[in-house]
């Protein structure tokens, strides 16, 4: 599904009152993502963004709407792999300004607002200052692209042409995610169990043994739902299944930040 975007004139005044950076660099940036088809490329073209827009990172946060718990997250992004660590064994995804319910009816979160919170206190001592998040709501798919710099503040020029392009970026990711769900096959029971598994890390053998079936079923249960998702890897295959909704609460409870590894 091709997406056709047009700039209001609110935007247009936003930009050309706020900052100096030309309305046609903006437009040139954004025209890409309308032919955005698949995650790889959204995930492509919001790293090429954010560096021209002079920001250091970026994490792109995909959730169903119908299961909004940690589980059925999924989380792209360029952080370092110490920060990551950092997120995950203190639990701050659930303690993150940017990812609670209450921001999602705003435009955008400046990080500069919650900056005295536990995980912002925590991320400028690692070396990650000022940012912004935006959030955009779709019929299935929640999703949040955020952008961030070193120990600096953002420059009211950047933020700017963060807050204009930012959403556009999430109404790409939702729709190809809500065009996928309107194809999306159907998991067994017994597949949806084995991505459970493999999302804590378990191997084949270890599968195997907790689920009391031959290692051969296991991976024989893992290549069709390679075939069925279209995927190319067991990490691609869980970050897919949770992005579609196919895996049951209930069974997965795996963290956010290995569906992409």
């Amino acid at each position: 599904m091709r997406k056709s975007y047009s700039i209001t004139l609110a935007d247009q005044s936003l930009i050309r009152s706020n900052c100096q950076m030309k309305f046609e660099d903006l437009y040139e940036l954004i025209r890409p993502i309308a032919e955005c088809a698949s995650h790889s490329e959204i995930l492509a073209l919001t790293s090429n963004v954010s560096a021209k827009l002079d920001f250091e990172f970026y994490s792109i946060v995909i959730r169903r709407i119908e299961n909004l718990v940690e589980n059925n997250v999924v989380i792209n992004h360029n952080y370092p792999e110490e920060w990551e660590e950092i997120y995950r064994t203190r639990s701050y995804f659930s303690k993150d300004p940017a990812n609670s319910p209450l921001t999602f009816s705003k435009p955008s979160l400046l990080w500069s607002e919650v900056s005295d919170t536990e995980v912002f206190r925590a991320a400028k001592e690692f070396g990650i200052g000022d940012g912004v998040t935006c959030t955009v709501r779709g019929s299935h798919h929640i999703c949040s692209v955020s952008f961030a710099v070193r120990k600096k503040d953002v420059c009211p020029e950047m933020m700017v042409g963060a807050q204009f392009i930012i959403p556009y970026l999430c109404n790409s990711v939702i729709c190809i995610a809500e065009t996928e769900l309107a194809t999306a096959p159907i998991l067994s029971e017994r597949e949806k169990e084995c991505l459970k598994w493999v999302s804590e890390g378990k191997t084949s053998w270890e599968t195997s043994v907790i689920m009391s079936i031959s290692e051969r079923t296991v991976l024989f249960h893992l290549s069709n739902i390679q075939q069925k998702l279209q995927t190319t890897s067991r990490a691609h295959s869980v970050a897919k299944a949770a992005i579609l909704g196919l895996l049951n609460a209930d069974l997965f409870s795996g963290d956010p930040f290995k569906l992409l590894k």
